[in-house]
């Protein structure tokens, strides 16, 4: 059963998804002509955390931790798919308002949320992203880190999303031994 102060966590992370959203739209009554990036990025970063905290809230509050049922597992992705919009939201914010390297931090936590719900090929996306993020930002060391696990990644997670396995011909097979 969930405590009500996960509730209030749940529904003030709402109300800042809804507050950013809104500064992402022009509005004639706040006389704000264009999207307001600057205001937008910490409700959304907010909005993720809170999501995030509920997750784990919910695996504790779910019966034999950390065995859940199945009832709160549709919860806890449900909470993770969220903090990894407003995650994703966040970054982009991060990205209009110039602070990329803030954008690839961002994104790097989206990839981490895919990997927690076993979405490979999202995480190859968000960790890319953020690779070349960090090289934009001049932070290379950061960005190369993310590169090579990107491509195995994605690799592994076509493998098995398709369940499919090439198998090399014997000729190559032992080209590729030394043979």
């Amino acid at each position: 059963m969930k405590s009500s102060s996960m509730g209030d966590k749940l529904l003030e992370a709402d109300k800042l998804m809804g507050k950013g959203n809104k500064y992402w739209a022009p509005s004639l009554l706040d006389l704000r002509l264009k999207p307001d990036w600057e205001a937008a990025a910490p409700l959304f970063e907010k909005a993720a955390l809170l999501y995030k905290v509920c997750d784990s809230d919910n695996l504790r509050i779910s019966s034999g931790w950390p065995y859940y049922d199945s009832l709160s597992s549709v919860q806890q992705v449900g909470q993770l798919e969220k903090s990894r919009a407003a995650y994703e939201q966040a970054a982009q914010s991060q990205e209009k308002i110039g602070s990329v390297w803030h954008a690839a931090k961002h994104l790097e936590t989206c990839g981490q949320i895919s990997k927690d719900l076993g979405q490979l090929d999202k995480m190859a996306d968000f960790i890319r992203q953020a690779g070349s993020f960090f090289a934009q930002a001049g932070r290379l060391s950061a960005g190369m880190r993310c590169f090579p696990c990107t491509e195995l990644l994605a690799g592994a997670a076509m493998h098995w999303q398709h369940d499919t396995v090439h198998k090399p011909s014997k000729g190559a097979a032992a080209r590729f031994n030394g043979a």
